[in-house]
C-alpha cells in the first residue's frame, strides 16, 4: 500500500489492521556510469514495496537525502546533504509517523555510508529511548542478506542486479569501461564485478530479504 496513492479511509483502516511505515531512504548517487543514479533509493523503495506486501503496512515515498563527505575525490551527478539535514529529516519523520499510529516505523536504508548511517541510527536511538510506543527500526538492505552469500557492494553485482530487477531496461553494462580495472575512486564500484549481475540474482536477494526482514517485523510487533 503506497501512502501518497491512498486514500485517508484506507490509510487509517491500514494503521489499525497492521500498524507499520515503512520509509525507503535513497541518495542521488554515481554507481558507476552503467547504473542510474538513484540506485539507493530506486533499490530501497523496491526492497519496501516487496517487504509491505508479506507483512501489510503502509510505504512513504522514497526520502533522497544522502550524507557522505569525499575524501579527495567528487563523484559526478552526486548531491551531498549536510549532517543537518538529514538529522532533521529523520527527526521530524519519526515523529510525524508515531502521530499518524504506527507502531513500528522501518527506515529502510539503500543508502548507507558510514557517516550517513550513523546520523539515522542515532536519531532512531534517541527516538526509541523516549518509550512513545512506537518503534523504529533502522535497517541496511545488506545486514538481511549477507550471511548468505550477498556481500555488499557499491554498484558492483549486487545493487546493479537489484536495479536489473527493480528498474528493467535502465542498466547498461555496455557503459562500463574497458581499459583499467574497476574501482571506487574512478569508476563509483567497489565489490565483486558487476557483468555478472543478473535480474534472477537480485530476486535472489530480495526474497532473503524480504523473509528475514518479516521476521523481524513480526517479533518486534508481538513484544
Amino acid at each position: 500500500m503506497k501512502y501518497e496513492e491512498s486514500l485517508p479511509h484506507e490509510i487509517e483502516a491500514e494503521i489499525q489492521r497492521m500498524p507499520v511505515a515503512y520509509l525507503p531512504w535513497g541518495a542521488h548517487e554515481w554507481h558507476g556510469a552503467h547504473n542510474p543514479v538513484g540506485v539507493d533509493g530506486i533499490k530501497a523503495e523496491f526492497l519496501a514495496q516487496e517487504l509491505c506486501k508479506e507483512t501489510g503496512g503502509i510505504v512513504f515515498p522514497t526520502v533522497y537525502c544522502g550524507h557522505y563527505p569525499t575524501s579527495g575525490y567528487e563523484f559526478p551527478c552526486s548531491l551531498d546533504f549536510s549532517r543537518h539535514t538529514v538529522e532533521w529529516l529523520a527527526r521530524d519523520y519519526l515523529r510525524e509517523l508515531a502521530k499518524m499510529g504506527f507502531e513500528v516505523i522501518v527506515l529502510l536504508m539503500g543508502h548507507w555510508p558510514g557517516p550517513h548511517i550513523e546520523i539515522i541510527r542515532g536519531v532512531a536511538d534517541d527516538f526509541n529511548n523516549q518509550n512513545l510506543g512506537t518503534v523504529a527500526w533502522v535497517v541496511q538492505d545488506n545486514e538481511m542478506t549477507e550471511n548468505f552469500g550477498f556481500l555488499e557492494d557499491h554498484g558492483g553485482i549486487g545493487e546493479t542486479s537489484y536495479m536489473m530487477l527493480a528498474l528493467p531496461g535502465r542498466v547498461d553494462l555496455s557503459r562500463l569501461p574497458q581499459d583499467h580495472p574497476l574501482t571506487f575512486e574512478t569508476d563509483g564500484i567497489a565489490g565483486p564485478d558487476p557483468h555478472d549481475a543478473s535480474a534472477e540474482r537480485g530476486r535472489q536477494a530480495a526474497d532473503i530479504y524480504v523473509r528475514e526482514a518479516a521476521k523481524r517485523i513480526r517479533e518486534t510487533l508481538e513484544n
